[in-house]
């Protein structure tokens, strides 16, 4: 009796799963994500200034408050414009990959959006010159160390409820210098300039070589 041999079964083919794609988040996941970025780094140039301030607080001399002024808005605005340039710099390659529609504002937007710590200082001020809050002003310099001696010299040693119109225009309106090194920072960023790097590496000045010559009585003596 001969057997009957049934063809074998071809095994089951798994489809081979390959890496995943990463998911490209969405224009405003990506705002978002940078805003808060920008917010961070606002915090620490914020609490940079409150060290410095705390620092040199017996100091009395006018020169060294102003050196202190000086370092900590520089500094405050390095972190907060870098901060920026990085959003804007990835900004400009999901823009060449088609992941994202050209928006010079953003930079300024998110400047606005973080402008709300500062804000919160400037309404205080308000409401203390109003005479709701009158030691308003203490808080104002901690919170915003980097204004903490410009307060100082406007104020002139005045209570909240004490100030001018003009004199407590003058002391908010330099809390606008975020939302300048936030819409600058982004646009140079999304134009890829560096400009610490063009400013340190001018163009046309090439490295200095050797002179051959002397590298050779160099090595021979």
């Amino acid at each position: 009796m001969n057997e009957s041999h049934q063809p074998a079964q071809p095994a089951p083919v798994t489809p081979q799963s390959g890496p995943k794609k990463r998911k490209v988040p969405s224009t405003n996941q990506f705002f978002a994500k940078n805003t808060w970025n920008i917010f961070v780094y606002l915090l620490i140039g914020e609490f940079m200034a409150l060290v410095i301030d705390i620092a040199f607080l017996l100091v009395d001399i006018t020169a060294v408050q102003i050196i202190v002024t000086i370092v900590n808005v520089f500094a405050y605005c390095a972190m907060v414009s870098s901060a920026a340039w990085h959003y804007g710099n990835k900004d400009l390659n999901r823009y060449q990959f088609g992941h994202t529609e050209k928006n010079l504002k953003r930079g300024f937007w998110a400047g606005l959006i973080v402008s709300i710590y500062p804000l919160f200082f400037c309404v205080g001020l308000i409401l203390a010159n109003l005479g709701y809050m009158p030691y308003f002003d203490v808080v104002y310099k901690v919170g915003n160390g980097i204004f903490y001696h410009y307060y100082n010299w406007v104020a002139g040693g005045l209570v909240p409820s004490q100030l001018s119109w003009w004199q407590l225009l003058i002391i908010i309106l330099p809390n606008v210098i975020t939302v300048i090194c936030t819409t600058l920072g982004y646009y140079f960023g999304f134009k890829d300039v560096d400009v610490v790097s063009r400013f340190v590496y001018r163009r046309g000045k090439q490295p200095q070589q050797e002179n051959p010559e002397k590298k050779d009585r160099a090595g021979f003596l």
